[in-house]
């Protein structure tokens, strides 16, 4: 951390000192940037600012005809926002910054006065847009980067943009569920075993926020009683296709690892 307040500086350190309001903002300015400066650090050039970066949680579900998230964090434009739990009709899903008053406001000044001013800011998901000065709209919701969010590869037909393609599905070899994941790094990760598709043949489409800039080309792992020599192309587009020799089997995905 570069900003700090000197004690020593004090007329008298073992006396309680008042801060005045550009000392308590400058003891505020340097948590964030401390803060801010590890994440950048992590992320590298993965970062940009205008984009919303999930930390942990804030996972969606649908059902009942509601969209639901769990509560998390998430890091935007060069700071870390709390997100609580949320749940509303199926529809768009809004973001936006609210600012409110937190405990122990409204506290009481030395002239016998009260006012409010903690201020507590967290990031709101919703089903209605931001209104009010209170409220700063950001990003929706669906342009957000889930980092560490698994995504399942879906069965053909589901509706996902991931959908498994050309009869193949998920498992054989007693392997984990075919998945992939952004993180907070920038790199794409997979996990689990796939089975059933022909040599070549595409397997499923990576969305967008998780296509490589160039060709991907890696070996796999693979069910060496079946098959031999197996590798994975990954297009630019996001097409994923196993390549290997013989016939059955299962091709591995375990530890197929790129960064955007």
């Amino acid at each position: 951390m570069d900003r700090l307040i000197s004690a020593a500086s004090a007329s008298d350190p073992n006396i309680q000192q008042p801060l005045p309001i550009g000392s308590l903002l400058f003891i505020e300015d340097a948590q964030k940037e401390a803060i801010s400066n590890y994440i950048r650090g992590v992320m590298g050039s993965f970062y940009d600012a205008t984009k919303v970066y999930v930390l942990f949680g804030c996972v969606k579900s649908v059902g009942g005809g509601n969209d639901s998230f769990t509560a998390g964090a998430v890091f935007y434009a060069g700071e870390v926002y709390t997100v609580p739990v949320a749940s509303f009709v199926t529809g768009t899903d809004y973001a936006y910054i609210l600012v409110s008053n937190g405990s122990p406001d409204p506290i009481t000044m030395k002239d016998g006065s009260s006012s409010s001013v903690h201020n507590v800011r967290q990031i709101i998901i919703s089903g209605t847009t931001a209104s009010g000065a209170s409220q700063t709209a950001i990003p929706n919701y669906t342009s957000w980067v889930l980092c560490g969010q698994w995504v399942t590869i879906t069965a053909n037909g589901t509706g996902n943009s991931y959908d498994f393609a050309n009869s193949w599905v998920n498992g054989g070899g007693g392997g984990r569920t075919a998945k992939f994941r952004v993180t907070l790094d920038g790199a794409i990760e997979f996990q689990g075993l796939i089975s059933g598709g022909a040599s070549a043949a595409l397997a499923f489409t990576l969305p967008v926020g998780y296509r490589p800039s160039i060709q991907v080309v890696t070996g796999a792992g693979c069910d060496t009683a079946s098959i031999t020599g197996a590798r994975i192309t990954i297009l630019t587009t996001g097409t994923v296709a196993p390549v290997y020799a013989g016939s059955g089997g299962f091709v591995s995905l375990e530890g197929i690892k790129f960064y955007l």
